[in-house]
């Protein structure tokens, strides 16, 4: 018997659903006829008038709100000194390059002297005459 119930029902609301699906669609037609335009309308106010005030608006408040700008003297200073360090680093070692240290034949000399005081005897030990 539910079945139909449902089946009687159906047959009735059936070409009401049907008109309430017509006027619905005719209305939301209606509806988006109207705004179209209102909507043109407002974009062109914000695009035209409220855009351009609001954003000099907001540039101000950004102007208001920065911080003063801190000098940079200070770093220039340091930067200025690590050049002038570097630079006379690379000079001291270009020129420690350029002059010769104890060449092997003053070294030799250094460790044995013409003296014959520090010769050494063959038994290793070292005898003053």
């Amino acid at each position: 018997m539910s079945k139909e119930g449902a089946y009687r029902a159906k047959e009735r609301l059936g070409p009401t659903t049907q008109a309430a699906r017509v006027i619905a669609a005719e209305r939301m037609l209606e509806a988006r006829e109207w705004s179209a335009p209102r909507l043109v309308r407002a974009a062109h106010y914000v695009e035209t008038e409220l855009g351009p005030r609001v954003g000099t608006l907001l540039a101000k408040a950004a102007d208001k709100v920065e911080p003063p700008r801190r000098q940079r003297q200070r770093r220039n200073t340091a930067m200025k000194t690590l050049v002038a360090a570097s630079a006379i680093g690379a000079v001291g070692a270009v020129v420690s390059r350029r002059i010769p240290t104890n060449s092997p034949k003053q070294s030799e000399d250094v460790l044995e002297p013409s003296s014959p005081m520090t010769k050494p005897s063959t038994d290793g030990q070292a005898r003053i005459p």
